[in-house]
């Protein structure tokens, strides 16, 4: 019994592994085309919105480093990172301080 399943696994584990590889390329072009689609993250906007608004002189503080850094990626200026206590245009993870919880909701 043991023996003719394992034959026919045997037998057919290209078809198998051919059957996963086109559920993984399909599943990858459906992936790239939502990101074509739907942004990933909201920084083109918020960079639009400061450069059209002409804020882009003044100061710009910004919490949650990693989300605020492609915003200062994209104006090509640097930002005061909260977390880190600098100025910066990418994240220092050896620099950043913790936030406590009544900091944070001071934050909000």
């Amino acid at each position: 019994m043991h023996q003719r399943r394992d034959q026919f696994l045997s037998d057919r584990k290209n078809q198998y592994i051919n059957f996963l590889l086109c559920i993984h390329l399909l599943s990858g072009i459906h992936a790239y085309s939502t990101d074509l689609i739907y942004p990933f993250s909201a920084s083109k906007e918020v960079a639009k919105f400061i450069t059209d608004s002409q804020l882009q002189n003044n100061l710009i503080i910004g919490s949650q480093d990693n989300e605020v850094s492609p915003i200062a990626a994209l104006l090509k200026q640097p930002i005061y990172y909260f977390e880190s206590s600098k100025y910066g245009s990418f994240i220092n993870w050896n620099q950043r301080k913790i936030l406590t919880f009544k900091q944070w909701l001071l934050l909000k």
